[in-house]
Formats: structure tokens, sequence, C-alpha cells
């Protein structure tokens, strides 16, 4: 095969983008990820954090440390206690696992 023929067939792999780099995840596959590291969590872990975070922060009100604080009392009680998984389909989930996300 002559040069320019060979030379030819390169330049147009180059400019098409073939790459010998494997293609990063799509989208559809890192929210999948995120998905299942985001169910594999303790039901009532994110909850439970979050609470922490408040009793912890100087700036919040007495107000809001009592009421963070009897949230976690009454998550280790039978009747507070999370008892499915995180979903991030879920409605109910949305908030949280756009929190896990972000980390």
């Amino acid at each position: 095969m002559p040069f320019a023929a060979v030379a030819a067939i390169g330049a147009a792999l180059l400019i098409s983008g073939c790459s010998s780099e494997p293609a990063g995840p799509t989208a559809e596959e890192v929210r999948a990820t995120q998905c299942a590291g985001f169910a594999e969590l303790t039901p009532g872990y994110l909850e439970t954090q979050a609470d922490q975070k408040t009793i912890s922060d100087k700036g919040s009100s007495l107000e809001e440390r009592t009421d963070a604080s009897m949230r976690i009392m009454k998550r280790t009680t039978d009747d507070g206690r999370r008892t499915h998984a995180y979903d991030c389909d879920a409605r109910s989930d949305k908030e949280l696992f756009a929190e896990y996300i972000s980390k």
C-alpha cells in the first residue's frame, strides 16, 4: 500500500475520533452505580447523619437541636425505625439521593 494511502487512512481515523482509549461510563451506568451504592446504605443512616450535623452546628437553635435529638431517639425505637432500603427512584428519597450524590 502506498504511503499516501496509509497516511490518508490514518488521518481519517484521527479526524473521526478513533481512539484506543476505552470510552468512559455512560450517564446511565454512572447513575446505576450511584443508585446501587445508595441502596446499600443502612436504612436511616442519612437521616441520622443530617440530625447529627444539626446537633453539632453551633448556628442551630436550641429548638432545631432538640428536634434533631428527638428524631434520633425516635429512630432507635421500632416505631420510628426505617425498615426499607433507600431507593433513588422513590419520590420520598429524592432529596436524600441528591445529597448522597453531591458528596
